[in-house]
């Protein structure tokens, strides 16, 4: 070994380490295959397992980080809770917290997920930020996209990799939005029953909340004010309710 001020603690921690510098590693197996990165802290049972040469990572708990590889440089990825971040492959600059985030194999970058099972399904998506319980769980390519709140956009999934700037605030607030573009939810349930609508805006409780039945694929609506458009449904398109 060529590196120094290192700290290995666990039986096969920093096994691998060669040139690496300044990394902390506590726990079995964690942190195994680091070469060559540095300033890497890695605490719990498997914590970046099989990170090499990936620099500047921050992985506390079991399995957390697990197959983090990205490439040589300041990679900035930080996952904390049981098996958090476990899928994160070459992305980098992600922030992922709670237990089970982002299972998927992730490439994609500058993610803010926060939440047990939070952007699970996430691989080549940027740029989202997820807080609450199963928050944009199901998105897989989608990027620009901001949930928060129980459930909020939970099965929205676009396989476009593109930014579609959703925004969704709210317990279920957009629930159902599987594929739109470009929307505002603010509130509670807020267009919980929209599905592929695109540009529009719902600001306040069950705003255009729709039914489970004909759940509502128009586009270009905006309804302002508590149940405003409650039972918005189907192709309804272009209004206006304040």
């Amino acid at each position: 070994m060529t590196g120094h001020d290192n700290v290995l603690v666990g039986k096969d921690s920093g096994q691998e380490m060669a040139a690496g510098q300044q990394n902390i590693m506590i726990g079995v197996d964690c942190g195994q295959a680091t070469n060559d990165g540095h300033s890497n802290v890695a605490i719990g049972h498997t914590a970046l397992f099989t990170n090499q040469d990936g620099d500047g990572q921050v992985a506390v708990g079991f399995e957390a980080l697990y197959t983090s590889e990205p490439a040589d440089g300041q990679t900035y990825n930080v996952a904390v809770g049981y098996r958090a971040g476990k899928g994160v492959s070459s992305g980098h600059s992600n922030t992922i917290i709670g237990g089970l985030t982002c299972q998927a194999t992730l490439t994609g970058n500058a993610n803010v997920i926060v939440g047990t099972e939070a952007g699970n399904d996430l691989t080549s998506g940027f740029n989202n930020t997820a807080l609450g319980y199963t928050a944009l769980s199901e998105n897989t390519a989608s990027g620009a996209n901001v949930a928060i709140g129980y459930q909020s956009m939970k099965v929205f999934n676009s396989t476009a990799n593109a930014s579609h700037f959703n925004t969704a605030v709210g317990v279920q607030s957009g629930l159902s939005l599987s594929t739109g573009i470009q929307n505002t939810m603010l509130g509670g349930l807020a267009g919980a029953y929209a599905t592929t609508t695109d540009g529009s805006t719902f600001v306040g409780y069950q705003v255009a909340q729709g039914i489970t039945g004909t759940k509502l694929t128009g586009n270009n609506n905006t309804a302002i004010g508590s149940q405003a458009e409650l039972v918005h449904q189907g192709a309804a398109t272009n209004n206006t309710l304040v």
